[in-house]
């Protein structure tokens, strides 16, 4: 591709969707980006679940609106269904193949334990935001010089998670 004299080279750093990854490895937030990885870290990596959306860059809290990516829950289904062999092989089969219907029956069938799952997924998270920020409060910002930018990050995806939670997860499971 050719590039005009005087004209600026950009070069994209990380996926404009997860500013989390953008923060850890480079130390600067983009608090324009318009979602936040949902944070998922408990799901062994597996060939069927990263086909699914498995990934910091696809399994998306969306900051503005409170949605949550196709990915969360075509990945949290595929978790929950590993008991079940051939349930779970015959949603994978429904998602790789484009079988819209089927990919929905089974989401609705599962809805509840799925949205159950984020729901306290989210809620403990937000309490370990909570408890990250009493922590970085604790510090001597003049030592720790990161502090407030850390702060700025976890008051970014607290927000994410915030709408997601009310937005998405409440009207379904309720409130506590």
């Amino acid at each position: 591709m050719d590039v005009p004299a005087g004209s600026p080279l950009l070069i994209c750093y990380a996926n404009p969707y997860n500013p989390s990854a953008l923060f850890a490895k480079y130390g600067f937030l983009d608090e324009n980006a318009p979602a936040t990885f949902c944070k998922i870290m408990d799901i062994i990596p597996s060939t069927e679940n990263r086909n699914l959306g498995l990934s910091f860059s696809r399994m998306l809290f969306y900051h503005e609106n409170g949605g949550i990516s196709e990915e969360v829950f075509d990945v949290l289904l595929f978790e929950h269904l590993s008991g079940e062999w051939q349930t779970q092989k015959d949603f994978y089969n429904a998602c790789m193949n484009g079988d819209v219907d089927t990919k929905a029956a089974y989401h609705q069938q599962y809805l509840g334990d799925v949205m159950g799952r984020l729901k306290k997924h989210v809620d403990t998270f937000l309490i370990e935001l909570d408890k990250l920020d009493e922590k970085a409060a604790s510090k001597d910002i003049e030592t720790h010089t990161r502090i407030p930018k850390i702060m700025a990050h976890n008051a970014f995806v607290r927000e994410a998670f915030i709408r997601v939670k009310q937005n998405s997860i409440d009207p379904v499971v309720g409130y506590e």
